[in-house]
């Protein structure tokens, strides 16, 4: 999606009132992304997807891994204290260089 997610702190899971089913930390949005396009922001804190918890970063990769590309994701985000819904349209992952 265009994102690096971080897993999220005892302190700042505390300060978000974040439940126990826990959630990801957006550090990073990649310019012209799916994660942009979709309006993520870093601090965002994605706690479900498709209504799913997402308790780890781990969990958030398979998560998106497992979607075709061109098909949408729901994301249930909390920013800024705020219960918030985003949809973003999985894209294809880079390929690497090979050499």
């Amino acid at each position: 999606m265009g994102t690096e997610i971080q897993r999220i702190s005892t302190q700042v899971g505390q300060r978000a009132k974040i439940s126990d089913s826990g959630g990801v930390r957006i550090g990073f949005v990649v310019a012209n992304s799916p994660a942009s396009a979709a309006g993520l922001r870093p601090g965002d804190i994605i706690t479900h997807m498709d209504g799913e918890p997402i308790p780890n970063p781990r969990d958030a990769i398979n998560y998106i891994a497992d979607i075709m590309p061109g098909n949408v994701v729901t994301l249930q985000v909390m920013r800024a204290g705020h219960d918030i819904t985003l949809n973003a349209k999985v894209g294809e992952r880079p390929r690497e260089n090979s050499r």
